[in-house]
């Protein structure tokens, strides 16, 4: 009786342990594959998807210049949607569109001036690396392509 009672409190405290550290995040492969930012291999279709998504990203940001509080990231949601509409990308849900919206908002909060150089240069990208980017790879929950590789 003493070793079933010690395995299951060893299972108990494995799986307790485990489901802790486990990351779900908001985004489908498929989903990432619909927004080209799957990573893998690339294709010139997939680069010119991540650029025309990028840009509608972009687009919605600039839109959305003063949507930085908790309250306005469903607004930004909805700029992302509509432009990703302009480039036949929907089916992606809100929920993960919700990491990118966070991530924009993010960058119009912390990385504004650092980013006047462009969303690629170096001082951008390091702000972004700083303060938004650790928060949008758990949001989405996979790894995604780096769009500065795609520019190069």
């Amino acid at each position: 009786m003493a070793g079933r009672i010690t395995f299951f409190n060893i299972f108990c405290f494995l799986t307790v342990v485990l489901a802790g550290v486990r990351v779900e995040g908001n985004c489908t492969d498929a989903e990432l594959e619909a927004l080209g930012y799957k990573r893998g291999e690339l294709t010139d279709e997939k680069r010119a998807k991540a650029l025309a998504v990028a840009a509608c990203i972009k687009k919605a940001a600039k839109a959305s210049m003063t949507l930085t509080k908790e309250k306005d990231t469903q607004k930004v949601v909805k700029k992302i949607e509509k432009e990703l509409k302009t480039v036949e990308v929907d089916a992606v849900s809100a929920e993960c569109l919700t990491c990118f919206a966070k991530s924009v908002q993010c960058a119009i909060k912390h990385c504004k001036g650092a980013c006047i150089g462009g969303d690629l240069s170096e001082n951008c990208r390091q702000c972004m690396e700083a303060h938004c980017d650790a928060d949008f790879r758990a949001c989405v929950g996979a790894p995604t392509i780096d769009l500065a590789q795609l520019k190069a």
